[in-house]
């Protein structure tokens, strides 16, 4: 990350000159504004529903693409790749490298979608300092 920033702290590209006074144009969104606002076209919600609290409901939309993506990943990884190697170290040494896997391979999906879409957070519940 800090390979390609340069002054203010801007993102630059490999050979793209410097200039200090690039005016910033990112508008960071979050997940739970491109679900609820832009999607859905109503405001996020702000309370709970029964026991369950409104940052929860607020982050579900997030919440559900972790839960998918570290819940279905090591079966789409067992079934395309890895169906050898599951049967010589076991299930539960194949959940830990597959979640190991999973986080390192988040880092860039999370940088192409700051890129792309400014995502700021997938999960951001300030809260209880959970951000991701």
């Amino acid at each position: 990350g800090t390979f390609l920033r340069g002054p203010n702290w801007n993102f630059f590209g490999p050979y793209e000159f410097w200039d200090a006074h690039r005016p910033v144009a990112l508008v960071n969104v979050e997940l739970r504004e491109i679900f609820w606002v832009q999607l859905l076209g109503r405001g996020i919600p702000t309370e709970g529903i029964g026991p369950i609290p409104h940052y929860a409901v607020r982050e579900a939309p997030g919440l559900l693409c972790l839960a998918a993506y570290f819940v279905l990943g090591p079966v789409i990884l067992w079934r395309l790749f890895f169906k050898k190697m599951y049967t010589q170290i076991g299930l539960i040494r194949f959940v830990l490298m597959t979640h190991l896997l999973l986080w390192m391979l988040f880092v860039p999906i999370k940088m192409v979608l700051r890129w792309a879409l400014n995502l700021h957070y997938i999960v951001g519940i300030t809260e209880i300092f959970f951000n991701v």
